[in-house]
């Protein structure tokens, strides 16, 4: 379990849809997205990026569609320069820090998955028949750096860096969308708010 330094978070108003498919743009969308600075159990620092959608009934008192499900409002707001925006960063970085394999054997899999359903142990199969069940490895996991070690895939949590430069520009968009910043302690139970910090004086 990584540890929770930092978090940076908005949620973003989408205008209206027609998910009813009634002619009508009655039901409200809105994203959340959060960028958290987090620790492995080295101490290494490294952020993590999630996104979330949700689509409410006409009066907004409960949703139709929650969760994971970018890709359905895609087609409803692809024109959105915002939605555009955080469309991309959640297909190439949503939870960098959970993959169950390296960079390789990722690609592998996307590759079999075009014919086939996910499953762990028909993954496992697969990775050991084409020879990269266990592949040597530079970088991080949640638990430690390696240094061209072994890895065997779905034996941790592999993270996928998010670049410096997206990292930035992530962060300069949340503030430009009324987003918060909170500061944990060392417990990350209490989040002390630096959001006028941070997106106000420029700190």
């Amino acid at each position: 379990m990584s540890k929770l330094i930092a978090n940076f978070a908005t949620t973003i108003s989408m205008g209206k849809i027609n998910y009813l498919n009634n002619g009508k743009r009655s039901c409200p969308v809105k994203v959340e997205m959060e960028l958290s600075l987090r620790a492995n159990k080295e101490g290494y620092e490294y952020w993590e990026f999630t996104a979330r959608g949700k689509v409410f009934n006409h009066i907004g008192t409960d949703i139709y569609m929650g969760g994971q499900c970018l890709d359905e409002i895609y087609d409803f707001r692809k024109a959105d320069k915002d939605f555009k925006k955080v469309y991309g960063w959640w297909k190439n970085y949503h939870l960098n820090d959970l993959n169950a394999g390296t960079r390789e054997q990722e690609q592998a899999i996307k590759e079999w998955k075009q014919t086939h359903t996910y499953d762990y142990s028909a993954v496992c199969e697969y990775l050991k028949e084409i020879g990269i069940y266990e592949v040597p490895f530079h970088g991080y996991t949640v638990s430690k750096k390696y240094n061209g070690e072994s890895y065997r895939y779905g034996s941790e949590w592999v993270i996928e860096l998010i670049p410096e430069d997206v990292v930035e520009e992530m962060k300069a968009f949340i503030g430009s969308h009324n987003g918060t910043v909170k500061l944990y302690d060392e417990e990350h139970k209490y989040g002390k708010d630096i959001t006028d910090k941070v997106f106000k004086k420029g700190a």
